[in-house]
């Protein structure tokens, strides 16, 4: 699957549209969950809320604790040695791609430029939402076991 994101100075909002004209920039999925995609869904789940929270301001969000937010994407991708440095590297890549931006003046503090949701939809139908690998190292939630 394609997904294609134009530039975000396209739109006087700001805010990235989706085509499939050809001007537009593709980013290929292929099959693989993007780092993009991982953070939306580390979001999505308020039980991570203690590394990885909204800070409430339009799509802006914190990695509060960011090499709990490596670690898991490393877990994720089977690289051990993922650490903050590397992952922020990534994350730079999206800026020139409009996907998501640096909030200037912030440690750690990123803003999505178009809406995660909508990336989201345009990715995944419910059926294949992004099954991200649970942490071997939490401890289980209430919710993970029945009670005797």
């Amino acid at each position: 699957m394609v997904l294609h994101v134009k530039s975000a100075s396209s739109n006087p909002a700001g805010l990235l549209t989706f085509s499939d004209r050809q001007s537009a920039v593709s980013v290929q999925t292929n099959g693989s969950l993007q780092l993009w995609q991982f953070l939306v869904t580390l979001l999505d789940d308020p039980a991570n809320g203690h590394f990885i929270t909204w800070t409430g301001r339009g799509m802006e969000f914190k990695l509060i604790e960011p090499e709990e937010v490596a670690r898991r994407w490393g877990l994720q991708k089977n690289r051990p040695a993922m650490n903050y440095d590397k992952l922020s590297r990534s994350l730079r890549y999206y800026y020139e791609k409009g996907i998501m931006q640096k909030v200037a003046g912030e440690r750690s503090v990123y803003e999505f430029v178009c809406k995660p949701e909508v990336l989201v939809t345009m990715t995944f139908t419910d059926s294949q939402r992004p099954n991200v690998k649970p942490d071997p190292d939490a401890l289980p939630s209430s919710e993970d076991h029945t009670p005797l």
